[in-house]
């Protein structure tokens, strides 16, 4: 019999030995792909449980719709447009535009325009004023019909003479009495009126002609002005040879302030104009002011003569004041007018007749 029929006894242990290792493979071949179920079974559970979880409830809370208009108020802002005006003949296209932006804050933005301020009274039958008053902050200046400064004592000295028309002596009226609500807390201030005649706003004329005006100074006291050749400009006070007579600086606080505003509310037109007088009288206040704001509406026939008295005299002393000129819708008086701003340090506007204000050269053309 050969050895394939009958293997020997080490052919016979290699054969168990083959067995065993087979039977090893197969066990650890099966404890492999029983872990690998495990594992495929736990990553399985942790990406399938959480999605078969119920979710949790909204709680839904309801609030009075006054509550909630409240809330919807808050997130939003609205810039308006200032109500229509009449347009005027030579008015720009619309400069307020109204737009709706979500914030969690609501500020209302209203654009304002000098030209805006100035045209806000109407030139109607009726010409009202309001009285809130708010005094400006400090730093931050003050203008008059388009011309800014700052200065601890500031002087208004504004026409009323009969050559205004009813419109410039409202729009006079308005711009001054937003000015004198811009003036600093703690500054000095005064409002000078003149047509031929001067006097200050917390004055009154008793009686007035083509030749004399009379008004009632302190104390009853009695002033006098004459025009002996009747005309607009040839007015001076007493014999023409005595100092003007020139009050104290008002303090601005809201209780003057609103006195003052009463008596530009008051003032009513007379005969007459001149430069050179209400300059004097403004210039001749002790401490000279700061700042001199002239408004006029006429035209002087030695206008040059006046600039260069004035410029002279507002040299006197230590302190040089500025002086700003406005024209008010006379257009002869700019070119005399800027030179007698630019030769005080101060600057020139004029009031078109539509209601515009230019200033600097602009206001030359």
């Amino acid at each position: 019999m050969s050895e394939i029929e009958h293997p020997n006894a080490r052919q016979e242990e290699m054969a168990a030995i083959l067995q065993a290792s087979k039977r090893q493979q197969t066990l650890a071949g099966l404890l492999v792909a029983v872990l690998v179920h495990v594992l495929l079974v736990s990553v399985l559970a942790f990406i399938v449980l959480p999605q078969l979880t119920p979710p949790e409830p909204d709680l839904i809370v309801s609030a009075p719709r006054a509550e909630m208009a409240q809330v919807l108020q808050k997130k939003t802002i609205t810039t308006w447009q200032q109500p229509d005006r009449p347009s005027r003949p030579s008015s720009s296209a619309a400069k307020v535009v109204a737009a709706l932006v979500s914030s969690p804050i609501a500020v209302p933005v209203v654009e304002t325009t000098l030209d805006d301020a100035l045209l806000g009274v109407g030139f109607g039958e009726g010409i009202g004023f309001g009285q809130g008053l708010g005094m400006g902050g400090p730093g931050g200046g003050m203008t008059f019909f388009g011309n800014k400064a700052d200065g601890d004592r500031v002087a208004f000295a504004v026409d009323v003479s009969a050559s205004m028309t009813n419109e410039q002596l409202a729009l006079m009226k308005t711009e001054l009495i937003r000015s004198l609500k811009g003036l600093r807390p703690g500054s000095q201030y005064q409002v000078i009126f003149f047509s031929g005649p001067v006097w200050f706003a917390h004055q009154k004329i008793e009686s007035k002609g083509r030749g004399e005006v009379i008004v009632s100074g302190q104390r009853g006291k009695k002033l006098v002005w004459k025009s002996p050749t009747g005309s607009a400009g040839g007015f001076e006070f007493g014999d023409g040879k005595e100092p003007l007579p020139v009050e104290s600086w008002s303090s601005t606080n809201p209780s003057n302030v609103s006195r003052t505003i009463q008596h530009v509310e008051a003032v009513k037109k007379s005969f007459g104009t001149s430069w050179r007088q209400p300059l004097r009288m403004a210039l001749s206040m002790e401490p000279k002011p700061d700042i001199v704001y002239f408004m006029t509406d006429g035209a002087v026939r030695d206008a040059e003569a006046e600039v260069k008295l004035v410029t002279r005299l507002n040299r006197r002393g230590k302190v040089k004041t500025k002086i700003f000129t406005t024209a008010m819708m006379e257009p002869k008086a700019a070119e005399h007018l800027y030179g007698l701003a630019k030769k005080n340090g101060g600057e020139f506007s004029i009031v078109r007749a539509d209601g515009r204000v230019l200033t600097g050269r602009d206001a030359l053309k």
